[in-house]
């Protein structure tokens, strides 16, 4: 087939190592043969990893915000409403990749959302959190108008941790309402090298920014302490509990 010419030497790899899992599959009636081409075809696709360096290499080099400037750092976009619970909300039971064979080439029927990725920062930070029912509530969001800046801008503006943060329940209602990437029926930006920001309570109590994109087959889910040296970008989303950001005023 035509994708195979055009492999790197590393799909190359991978594709080889796929086809004898997927002979295997084939020989025990697991997968239909239409099924399979389409899979293979899928593998002489850029790699979403590579794809994902990329795109952040060419944001880092946007100049950082100047907190002295008094410039607005976002615009208020819109909100969501997220519904009330009634059982307890455990992250590990939701927030799980749902492509389970072969990375991104296999995806469970019965996911909830597509989730492609889940990375070990994020597991490390709420991967045992669990939540208890709570009355529903109405999310926030707002899109980066800077060309960079730091999560600490971000919450100042918000008016503080206490009015930024939000919860894993909330975020993942909301990833529910575009379990596929759908750009256009939900407040998630979904479009290429667009993220969106939760900052959340992790397992310690203290407030990390989970960062959750569109790429390739699947939602990519990850996280970082609000004060180490991540970036936003302008473009960015961010949800909140606070629907009035201000201007982040620094004496």
């Amino acid at each position: 087939m035509d994708a195979i010419k055009t492999m790197t030497d590393k799909q190359l790899a991978r594709f080889v190592r796929c086809c004898d899992a997927l002979r295997d599959l084939i020989e025990i009636g697991a997968l239909e043969y239409d099924q399979v081409i389409n899979r293979l075809e899928r593998l002489a696709e850029p790699d979403e990893d590579e794809m994902e360096e990329e795109a952040f290499d060419r944001l880092a080099t946007q100049p950082q915000f100047d907190p002295a400037s008094h410039e607005e750092l976002m615009v208020s976009k819109g909100s969501v409403t997220v519904a009330a619970t009634k059982v307890p909300f455990a992250a590990r039971d939701h927030f799980v990749s749902s492509i389970r064979l072969f990375k991104a080439y296999f995806t469970s029927a019965d996911a909830i959302v597509n989730i492609s990725f889940v990375g070990k920062d994020f597991n490390e930070c709420y991967r045992d959190v669990v939540e208890e029912p709570f009355d529903g509530s109405t999310v926030y969001y707002s899109d980066l108008i800077v060309p960079s800046c730091a999560d600490g801008h971000i919450i100042a503006t918000l008016g503080g941790e206490e009015k930024t943060e939000v919860t894993l329940t909330e975020v993942f209602a909301i990833l529910a309402q575009q379990p596929d990437g759908e750009s256009d029926s939900g407040p998630l930006l979904a479009q290429k090298e667009c993220t969106n920001i939760f900052y959340v309570r992790n397992k310690l109590g203290a407030l990390s920014a989970i960062h959750i994109f569109w790429l390739g087959r699947g939602w990519r889910i990850d996280a970082n302490p609000v004060l180490g040296e991540e970036l936003r970008y302008k473009g960015f989303r961010v949800f909140s509990g606070n629907p009035q950001p201000s201007r982040l005023h620094v004496a």
